[in-house]
């Protein structure tokens, strides 16, 4: 009897590394549970203030100084997030997806605070 021909699956090859609801503050107390340029941080992030979605952002290169760019003093998110997710996506010459995937998941989920909110064509 001749075997099937095995397919291999493609599942979990967009998200290479994920956190969700993390604290800010554990962030804040090791920055390092966040891929950063070293580790090819690019992907989306969502930021929380409790379990109310806040704002949905990219990276190309650095999740970790996206996130940590919003927590300092003088920024606009600044203080109205507590918690957040990341979805790290392993690609470097595909990071322009990056922007397609943010756009899809501003249009679905519509955070009040994205000002800009893409076009999808």
């Amino acid at each position: 009897m001749k075997k099937k021909p095995s397919h291999k699956s493609t599942k979990g090859k967009l998200v290479k590394n994920k956190g969700e609801h993390i604290p800010l503050k554990e962030f804040l107390a090791n920055k390092k549970i966040v891929p950063g340029k070293k580790e090819r941080g690019s992907g989306v992030y969502a930021l929380y203030n409790g379990t109310k979605l806040y704002y949905i952002g990219l990276s190309v290169s650095s999740i970790r100084q996206r996130l940590r760019s919003h927590s300092k003093e003088g920024s606009s998110k600044y203080g109205n997030w507590n918690n957040f997710s990341f979805y790290q996506m392993p690609f470097k010459k595909r990071s322009k997806y990056v922007k397609d995937i943010e756009t899809i998941l501003i249009s679905i989920f519509d955070p009040k605070h994205n000002k800009q909110k893409g076009k999808i064509y």
